[in-house]
């Protein structure tokens, strides 16, 4: 761990936030914000494995694509669906959008 000294204060170097970890807290804001839910990492990551079609178990429908690398899908959680934003490239939820995302990019 590294510190800094200035004038009468020592504080802790923080380090700088990998890009999959703040999408990560602006997704579990957004879910929190638009829908009252709070998205833990392990509700985050079975979210990323159903859109990867590694889960069964969570209902996930196609929206369409934004870019090369960012599609829309739709997660059925807690009865009802949620649009979210799924980066490809860094297998991460971008976002969570409002309802008004459901119909598509």
């Amino acid at each position: 761990m590294s510190y800094y000294h200035t004038g009468r204060h020592l504080y802790v170097k923080r380090h700088k936030e990998e890009k999959s970890d703040a999408q990560y807290f602006h997704s579990k804001g957004r879910a929190r914000e638009r829908y009252g839910i709070h998205l833990s990492r392990n509700v985050y990551n079975a979210w990323i494995k159903a859109i990867q079609g590694l889960d069964d178990t969570i209902t996930v429908r196609p929206l369409g694509q934004e870019s090369r690398s960012l599609t829309h899908f739709a997660i059925s959680w807690g009865g009802q669906e949620i649009p979210v934003v799924y980066d490809r490239n860094r297998k991460t939820i971008k976002t969570v959008l409002p309802l008004s995302g459901l119909n598509g990019p």
